[in-house]
């Protein structure tokens, strides 16, 4: 229950999900997280089962018990570990119906390991007790299909979306560029993720370089949970340190972007980016590499950039593009609300999934 992508919008979906109709519970596998207390506030019961790992033979004895004690009509799993466990468990217990949603795509795209192999065999001969499987892009369809042999016909493609009211620049008030102690005149660029290999910050570090040796008045922000200690360490070999902030793990998300200037996704792979769809839903201008679902979401040059992985020297030139011309800063912004408004939208998404939590619901 970390503040991850998949996580974040989960809570999201429970906090807007018609509570007439539908009772959801949370049960994370392994130990609680900064999200725990958000669900429970929101009237989410939450259950933590601490498995010790995927051979926990004693918590799987415990999950189904529990499964069959709360006679749970669904079971709808996310992310890898969740997938195989609720599957196991869910058609060892009876559930009714199971879903799937599959969020990451470098699971999915690793080189082909003994251990890689072990992992598609296992999502494929488990995913036959799903009555549907969700996609949140139709490049993690495409590659799930490739990678594990799954049926096309069996995955449902289903975009993650953004609470447009939560994140309205119009609603949102912000000091996060006074708390940094900059100045309303200075230009605040940033990226919200796991600090980790896959979010691969140190381009945008790398490409701080490249705008700071054109001008002085732009700044660096990174928010997200991880050690920041090797980021901090490049920033300083380039000289940047001075310009580029570390927030660590931070809740007042639409405070942040708020604030921002411009928005960078540099990661290596994406399913759907949740920061990237919120950033625009507050009429950010965007730039985001050009992998997994990010080309579906920025679908032509209108409501953002698209660039190549790895390559800090573009990022910086598209950039110091953006900032050069503020009327396209605003454009940009105000078409990137839009493309979210017309199918990004949270409460698109949670009618598909009321939608097809219905169709297994024997009345």
């Amino acid at each position: 229950m970390a503040a991850g992508g998949a996580e974040v919008f989960l809570l999201s979906m429970l906090r807007n999900l018609n509570r007439r109709e539908f009772s959801p519970e949370v049960l994370g596998i392994y130990g609680g997280g900064t999200l725990q207390k958000e669900f429970e506030d929101i009237g989410v019961r939450t259950h933590l089962m601490h498995f010790r790992g995927l051979g926990d033979f004693s918590s799987y004895v415990a999950l189904c018990k529990l499964i069959q004690a709360r006679r749970y009509d669904i079971i709808h799993t996310k992310l890898f570990h969740a997938d195989l466990v609720g599957r196991v468990c869910g058609k060892l217990s009876g559930t009714p119906a199971i879903f799937s949603t599959i969020e990451n795509l470098h699971e999915w795209t690793k080189e082909y390991t003994l251990r890689q192999r072990l992992k598609e065999w296992a999502c494929r001969s488990t995913a036959k007790v799903n009555h549907r499987i969700i996609a949140v892009s139709e490049m993690v369809r495409d590659t799930l299909v490739q990678r594990t042999g799954i049926t096309p016909g069996s995955i449902e493609v289903i975009y993650n979306g953004v609470d447009l009211d939560r994140y309205d620049p119009r609603k949102v008030h912000s000091n996060v560029k006074q708390e940094l102690g900059l100045s309303n005149k200075d230009y605040l660029v940033g990226i919200i993720g796991a600090l980790n290999h896959n979010k691969n910050q140190k381009t945008l570090i790398e490409a701080a370089r490249h705008v700071l040796a054109k001008r002085r008045d732009v700044h660096f922000v990174m928010v997200g949970r991880g050690d920041p200690h090797d980021l901090r360490q490049l920033s300083q070999e380039l000289g940047v340190a001075s310009k580029v902030h570390f927030l660590g793990v931070r809740r007042d998300v639409p405070q942040i972007l708020k604030s921002l200037d411009i928005y960078v996704v540099t990661s290596l792979s994406e399913g759907v980016s949740i920061s990237l769809l919120e950033a625009m839903a507050m009429k950010k201008p965007v730039i985001a590499t050009q992998v997994g679902g990010n080309p579906e979401v920025i679908s032509s040059d209108d409501v953002g950039i698209l660039v190549f992985p790895n390559r800090p020297d573009i990022l910086a030139t598209e950039i110091l593009s953006l900032l050069a011309e503020p009327e396209r800063l605003l454009r940009l912004g105000e078409d990137a609300r839009k493309r979210v408004m017309e199918v990004f939208n949270l409460d698109l998404a949670i009618a598909r999934y009321e939608r097809l939590y219905r169709s297994v619901i024997v009345s």
